[in-house]
C-alpha cells in the first residue's frame, strides 16, 4: 500500500475488495497480540484491516459479493 495504494480499491477475481476479502479470512484492526497502555495503538500496531479502510474507508459500506453481507455483518460471523 505504501507504494501501490490503488491495490486498497483493486477487487479480487470473486469481486470482493481487498477490504472484504481481509476481513473474511480473519483479519485484524491491531495486530495480534497487541495490548495499548495508553489507547493509542501507534502506526507500528496497525492491522491488515485498519490499513485498508484507511487507504479506502468508502469500501466499508460496499457488500461482500460472496456472502451478500455488510463488512462488520462478516466480520461478526467470521470464526475467531
Amino acid at each position: 500500500l505504501l507504494w501501490h495504494p490503488e491495490a486498497a480499491t483493486a477487487p479480487f477475481l470473486n469481486g470482493r475488495t481487498p477490504l472484504i476479502q481481509a476481513i473474511a479470512h480473519g483479519g485484524t484492526w491491531h495486530t495480534m497480540g497487541y495490548k495499548s497502555e495508553g489507547g493509542d495503538c501507534g502506526k507500528d500496531h496497525l492491522g491488515v484491516v485498519q490499513l485498508l479502510w484507511g487507504h479506502a474507508p468508502e469500501k466499508i459500506t460496499e457488500i461482500d459479493p460472496v456472502t451478500k453481507l455488510y463488512p462488520y455483518m462478516l466480520a461478526a460471523s467470521v470464526p475467531s
